[in-house]
C-alpha cells in the first residue's frame, strides 16, 4: 500500500490508522502549497486532486471514511472497527461522516481567509459539538477506534486558527499523542503539538 499525504492535512487521519493497524505501507508526501496534488502524475492516481489517496492492490481509495473502513476491515486483528451489524460500527461511521462532510468542509474556507468571522463562529460551534459528544478518553468511550482519526486533525487546525478547544478535546488529543503509532505518524508528518 502507498499513502499520499500532506503534512497536517486531513490525511493525518488515514496515516494514523495505517500505523495503528500495523499495516505495511509507503508514505508519499505531497506539498499542496507547491501544487504537487495538481500535477499530472498525481492526477493519474487521484483525479480529485486531494489527499489522502491510498493505493492498494487493485486500485486507489480516496476519502478518509472509505480509507479508514478499508484499513479496519483488512486488518481485523487491530480491532479498529466493530463488526458489521454492531451498533458501535454504525456510530463510528456516523462520526466519521460528520467529521468529513461537515466539520472538515466548514474548516476549509478558513485556510483561504482565517479572519472570516461568520466562518469562525460556525467552525467553533462544530468544535463545541465535538467536545460535547466526546464519550470518554476516546470518541466512542474507553476503546480507541477509527472514530478517533479526526481528533488530532481538528486539534491542529483549531490551534492554527486560534479557536477554543475544550478540556475533553485537549485531553483526548494528549491521550492520542501517547500512542506509539500516533507518534510515528506525527513524526513522519513533522507536526508540532506543543500548545496542548
Amino acid at each position: 500500500m502507498k499513502l499520499y499525504f500532506s503534512n497536517g492535512s486531513c490525511s493525518l487521519a488515514s496515516h494514523i490508522m495505517l500505523e495503528e493497524a500495523g499495516a505495511k505501507f509507503d508514505a508519499q508526501r505531497l506539498n499542496l502549497r507547491e501544487g504537487e496534488h495538481k500535477r499530472p502524475e498525481y492526477l493519474a492516481i487521484n483525479p480529485k486532486a486531494k489527499v489522502p489517496a491510498l493505493v492498494v492492490d487493485g486500485g486507489v481509495i480516496t476519502e478518509n471514511p472509505a480509507i479508514l473502513s478499508y484499513i479496519a476491515d483488512t486488518h481485523p486483528q487491530a480491532n479498529l472497527l466493530a463488526p458489521p451489524g454492531d451498533l458501535q460500527r454504525a456510530k463510528a461511521q456516523e462520526w466519521l461522516a460528520w467529521c468529513a462532510s461537515t466539520v472538515h468542509r466548514d474548516f476549509s474556507p478558513l485556510f483561504r481567509d482565517s479572519n472570516n468571522g461568520e466562518q469562525r463562529k460556525l467552525v467553533q460551534s462544530h468544535l463545541d459539538q465535538f467536545e460535547a459528544w466526546l464519550a470518554g478518553p476516546y470518541v466512542l468511550g474507553e476503546r480507541f477506534s477509527i472514530a478517533d482519526a479526526y481528533t488530532l486533525v481538528f486539534t491542529l487546525w483549531g490551534l492554527r486558527f486560534g479557536l477554543t478547544l475544550g478540556p475533553k478535546m485537549r485531553a483526548a488529543a494528549k491521550q492520542l499523542l501517547e500512542r506509539p503509532a500516533v507518534q510515528r505518524a506525527v513524526t513522519t508528518q513533522q507536526l508540532k503539538l506543543e500548545k496542548l
